[in-house]
């Protein structure tokens, strides 16, 4: 065994526990919005791949268009890593530390693309999309889902009154309250996460408003 092969496994032992604390991160960052199934990397990282192939397969992922990924934490206060299944229209919930999907929830409707958590890590809240592409003919979705992570199911459900194609779900960081894209209202609908109320509607007037980003200052 040469002296290249005898470092490596003390490299990539030194790397994983550099990936595991950053995905402990996630128990205080919200991740930002990416698609890809970020678990399949961490098994890549434990099947013993080189530590720069994984970063290169994360930012390949998150230029593709699978799924939403957030972070939340479960009911022993352990953070999670939330994924919206595009494809088996359901939640994956991630277990970061384990690199495994440890449940799916069905998410009640074809199908959610995107999820963003409750600031205490106890909900999720996901829009049902359709079945369809950006500007391409399908369905229209109606609802957003509210999912109970404890208990894993879902508990409520916000309805859009009809097809909107709700897509981008955001919390405010100053108002708390819920921004969420609704494309063919070409606007942003904003929701009460108490009352389940849609309280407002900010217009875009623009075709196809798909994703949203908010300001710091909630301005």
């Amino acid at each position: 065994m040469n002296k290249d092969q005898e470092e490596e496994p003390a490299l990539l032992s030194r790397q994983w526990v550099d990936f595991q604390k950053i995905f402990r991160s996630v128990r205080v960052i919200l991740m930002p919005s990416v698609c890809g199934t970020l678990w399949a990397p961490v098994e890549v990282l434990r099947s013993h791949v080189r530590f720069h192939f994984l970063l290169a397969l994360v930012l390949i992922v998150a230029m593709s268009s699978n799924v939403s990924v957030r972070a939340a934490n479960d009911n022993a206060g352990q953070p999670l890593v939330l994924v919206a299944n595009k494809g088996d229209h359901t939640l994956g919930l991630i277990d970061p530390n384990a690199g495994r999907q440890v449940a799916a929830i069905d998410v009640g409707g074809v199908t959610g693309h995107e999820v963003i958590a409750s600031r205490d890590g106890r909900l999720a809240y996901v829009p049902i999309y359709g079945n369809s592409g950006v500007g391409q003919p399908g369905t229209d979705g109606s609802q957003l889902a509210v999912i109970d992570l404890p208990s894993r199911k879902v508990v409520n459900t916000v309805d859009f009154g009809r097809g909107v194609r709700p897509h981008c779900v955001l919390l405010g960081p100053k108002d708390g309250l819920l921004y969420v894209t609704t494309e063919i209202d070409q606007a942003v609908t904003v929701i009460d996460p108490g009352t389940l109320k849609i309280v407002g509607k900010i217009p875009t007037t623009q075709p196809e408003s798909h994703m949203l980003a908010i300001s710091r200052d909630g301005r």
